[in-house]
């Protein structure tokens, strides 16, 4: 069987032909983003309307250094420190356990780590913090057995609340980190 190929010498007559035809030259006209003029606009206005509204503030300002090195302050600065250092090696430690725990092939294991880490990272850190200060209002006395019993009011300090509630969700969101790693 033979195929009879018509070979004119014109070449558009040649659909196979491409190297003959040229495409056109693309003219591009760049898009205009109205959005981003107006956007930047209403940014710079809300800036200097902020920069306006500090000038004319009446605040004494010469006053401010001078509560720099306050004992109120400082010792503020070093609990805010403390807390972060602590809270950073809570959620450290327990994070990679409940990442362990999380790709473990045990499923009650892992349903416990993906429940925690659901709860932890969907719940608002400043909720966290409510509900662990006001836990005294559900328990009355913490009890450890012969080890430890206190009232609730007296063990479950500001503090140990903002460590327990920062901590644990830093656990959460650590567990994520290390699980995906």
């Amino acid at each position: 069987m033979t195929v009879d190929i018509d070979k004119s010498d014109d070449p558009k007559e040649d659909p196979r032909d491409v190297s003959s035809t040229a495409p056109e030259s693309i003219k591009a006209i760049p898009v205009r983003h109205y959005g981003r003029y107006v956007s930047a606009v209403v940014a710079i206005g809300v800036l200097v309307a902020l920069v306006y509204a500090f000038a004319q503030a009446d605040v004494n300002w010469g006053a401010i250094p001078d509560y720099f090195f306050d004992g109120q302050i400082l010792t503020g600065v070093k609990n805010t420190v403390i807390i972060t250092v602590l809270a950073m090696l809570l959620g450290v430690v327990l994070g990679i356990v409940l990442a362990v725990m999380r790709l473990s092939k045990n499923p009650v294991t892992s349903a416990i780590a993906w429940f925690y880490i659901w709860f932890f990272r969907g719940t608002p850190v400043y909720v966290q913090l409510l509900v662990w200060f006001n836990l005294g209002i559900v328990f009355e006395y913490i009890n450890l057995g012969p080890v430890y019993k206190d009232e609730w009011s007296s063990f479950m300090t500001p503090f140990l609340c903002a460590l327990l509630g920062l901590g644990l969700n830093e656990a959460a969101y650590m567990a994520e980190i290390c699980r995906a790693g």
